[in-house]
């Protein structure tokens, strides 16, 4: 009797036991179930957000005055708005303002040389080192270009990024088509041996646009202000600057970059350029001449939205591109999400 006492006694312990673990199981799954749908109700939401924002920003694209794109204007102001559980910010930036570059090689896979000339003033303007000026240059073109020759000897094809040897590096090779982002500078021969802030400001200073485009003298910063002639120097650039001097522009983080209400109509923003005479007459000062007016505008059909939202655990970071086309309608061309 006794000894079936204990084995009773055992197999209710062993019972319990299971049906401690099966509830414990079955609350944890509820648990995280709960978790995920509420994460995924939160995900979807702060996506509906996103769009929202890429609709205001067409929007506002659309009542500007597509003649002239300047600082000043509307569509230069971050926005930030409260969203139930969150906050949601964006920003919109001119891509024109920046070195386009794919424009260093024509529909005819032709290198252009006014651009190379310009693409090397902004970089002595980075303080790039001299001796990778050539093969940073060569190499970009080399990574636009359909043949698999080298533009130079300081080049680099398929032949050289098959080759790689140092160690972590894996071979790749040469996209020869343009560039699709700007990030793909970071595979370049020659930019991969820039100093990280160096090709931090490299990147705030280009674009990669899907077409040729111009080159937006009202939203420049002083680094782009300086392919506009050779003796253009910081201080000459810091002077046409048409951002106020404490504004210039921190692509891509929003909070740097805009005039805040109370400087919008102050007086504080420089009038923006409207004509090639007025640009000229501002730099004409000793060797200072406008070299080359080719592809120099005053205002853009590029622009970039960066939209950020705080939605409970959910924090989403997205780009998007924007066209305005010359009759007024805006596209959103491409979205990325993550950092730059």
């Amino acid at each position: 009797m006794r000894r079936q006492a204990g084995v009773a006694i055992i197999t209710v312990l062993l019972m319990i036991a299971l049906a401690t673990i099966a509830a414990v199981s079955m609350a944890k799954r509820q648990y995280l179930d709960v978790r995920r749908t509420g994460a995924r109700e939160m995900l979807a939401q702060a996506s509906q957000a996103l769009l929202a924002a890429e609709d205001l920003a067409v929007v506002a694209l659309k009542l500007d005055d597509a003649k002239i794109d300047s600082p000043d204007e509307d569509w230069t102001r971050t926005v930030s708005a409260p969203v139930a559980g969150g906050l949601i910010t964006g920003c919109l930036f001119d891509l024109q303002g920046r070195f386009n570059l794919n424009n260093l090689v024509d529909q005819e896979n032709r290198p252009v040389q006014d651009e190379i000339d310009r693409y090397e003033l902004l970089l002595n303007a980075l303080g790039v080192e001299s001796n990778l000026i050539p093969k940073i240059i060569a190499s970009t073109i080399d990574w636009i270009d359909k043949d698999i020759n080298p533009y130079s000897p300081d080049g680099a094809e398929d032949d050289y990024y098959m080759n790689q040897t140092n160690e972590g590096v894996l071979a790749y090779r040469a996209a020869n088509r343009p560039f699709l982002s700007v990030s793909e500078l970071r595979m370049v021969n020659g930019v991969n041996e820039l100093d990280g802030e160096t090709y931090t400001q490299l990147e705030r200073n280009v674009s990669a646009l899907p077409e040729k485009t111009g080159f937006n003298v009202n939203t420049a910063t002083v680094a782009g202000l300086r392919m506009l002639a050779a003796h253009v120097d910081r201080e000459k650039a810091e002077e046409i600057l048409r951002w106020p001097e404490d504004r210039v522009p921190k692509y891509p983080t929003c909070g740097d970059i805009i005039l805040d209400d109370t400087d919008v109509g102050a007086g504080e923003a420089p009038a923006p350029f409207d004509t090639m005479d007025t640009l000229k007459k501002a730099i004409k000062e000793g060797n200072n001449v406008l070299q080359n007016e080719t592809g120099i505008v005053f205002a853009s059909e590029y622009f970039q939205l960066r939209t950020d939202v705080a939605l409970g655990s959910v924090q989403l970071t997205q780009f998007s591109l924007l066209h305005r086309s010359a009759k007024g309608k805006v596209q959103v061309l491409s979205r990325a999400r993550g950092e730059y």
